[in-house]
């Protein structure tokens, strides 16, 4: 790949110059042609889906259905299989309101001490209000490895559905998705994924993986804030009922709804938003995303290494070059996290800090805070040696 290309497709660069950014893992910088998408669909095709049998709304659904198509394409899915959401936590939500319905009191629904909020949150609220059991699998190190024995809750005929993270966007960490996936389908436990971070880190099959559901947020892909998609495996979609009412998801009254994934798409959609991401998905597959993890893996590896040259840097996360991802979490001990964010601000170096929405691992992990950098395709060597200089200007700072 040409670096210095590839940032050219990126404005914030030209306009930022000195920009060292280095929290993709929160959310992605936007190439040019994902603006330019939503401008020229707003300029050349606005018009209300599913609703208009003008030429113009019929460009829309046209725009719309490709869009999906594209979508669909992304993670392995057929495409009455994708409903679009503004985000990853969206499809959470949705995922639990509807899924919750089939189950009764004393049901239990698993979670992990891995995941970020949007995946684990939305899970315990569904049910605490519909009198289900709500149990977490613990994690056991700051590799995040799961506890052997909580895994066995999986066995248990009351378990229902298991909320599971594709990838840790704290730690960098995937799970053992094929074995604890396969665990759990023996004894008819339903699998909800938040793919959110892993779908920048690795290939997603969702049928190879085998879930029910998986969310995925669309401005961690170079897409827009605000879009999304949840993916319902076929025959759950078929059968479960919408949660949200309303226009362009029904075909007769009484409660006759349209089939997957009109149902669960009522109202006006993101039409724009949804366009511009398939454009960003349409990027990264000509840019080849096995070349955008090679990279990435590369530049964490590079700064890993220079983390172990300072006694005073904890790394949180994988010490095997083959488990990396692209991030790392940190930190550098008698220093708060949010100081070192402040003071690498204070150098135009953008990283995240805190409890990373994700405070059932912070409690395991016995920490109030981490900082964490990540990395991505317009990211170069050249950031981590202006990073070195920072840490060691904060350390100098704390002395």
């Amino acid at each position: 790949m040409n670096i210095i290309e590839i940032r050219k497709l990126f404005p914030i660069f030209e306009n930022y110059p000195d920009l060292i950014y280095l929290d993709s893992a929160s959310t992605t910088q936007k190439p040019q042609i994902v603006m330019n998408a939503e401008s020229e669909f707003y300029q050349s095709y606005n018009a209300n889906i599913h609703r208009g049998i003008y030429k113009l709304a019929e460009k829309a659904d046209q725009i719309y259905a490709n869009s999906r198509k594209i979508i669909a394409n992304f993670c392995n899915a057929q495409e009455n299989e994708i409903i679009f959401t503004k985000n990853a936590t969206e499809g959470a939500n949705l995922s639990a309101e509807i899924i919750a319905q089939n189950f009764v009191k004393g049901d239990i629904i698993v979670s992990t001490e891995l995941e970020h909020h949007s995946n684990f949150l939305p899970w315990q609220e569904i049910a605490r209000k519909n009198s289900l059991q709500f149990r977490v699998i613990k994690v056991k190190n700051n590799n995040g490895d799961f506890d052997d024995k909580d895994l066995e809750l999986l066995k248990d005929k009351k378990v229902k559905l298991l909320a599971i993270t594709g990838l840790s966007n704290v730690l960098g960490i995937k799970p053992d998705l094929k074995n604890i996936i396969k665990m759990a389908k023996e004894n008819g436990v339903l699998i909800a994924l938040d793919l959110a971070q892993a779908s920048t880190n690795y290939q997603i099959d969702v049928k190879k993986l085998n879930c029910d559901f998986a969310f995925f947020t669309g401005h961690k892909l170079f897409g827009p804030m605000g879009t999304g998609w949840v993916y319902i495996k076929q025959n759950l979609a078929e059968k479960l009922n919408p949660y949200q009412f309303g226009g362009g998801m029904i075909k007769d009254l009484p409660n006759k709804w349209l089939d997957a994934p009109s149902k669960f798409e009522a109202g006006t959609p993101n039409v724009a938003g949804i366009y511009a991401l398939s454009k960003s998905l349409k990027m990264m597959q000509e840019i080849g995303l096995e070349n955008i993890i090679k990279y990435e893996k590369k530049l964490v590896k590079v700064c890993y290494e220079m983390f172990s040259k300072f006694s005073e840097i904890e790394i949180y996360g994988p010490t095997n070059e083959n488990q990396f991802s692209n991030l790392l979490s940190f930190e550098i001990k008698n220093i708060h996290s949010h100081d070192v964010a402040s003071i690498f601000a204070e150098d135009n170096i953008c990283i995240r800090a805190g409890h990373h929405c994700a405070k059932p691992l912070m409690n395991r992990l016995k920490v109030n805070a981490l900082a964490r950098v990540s990395f991505s395709i317009y990211n170069q060597e050249s950031d981590i040696e202006k990073l070195e200089k920072s840490i060691k200007k904060a350390i100098n700072i704390f002395k």
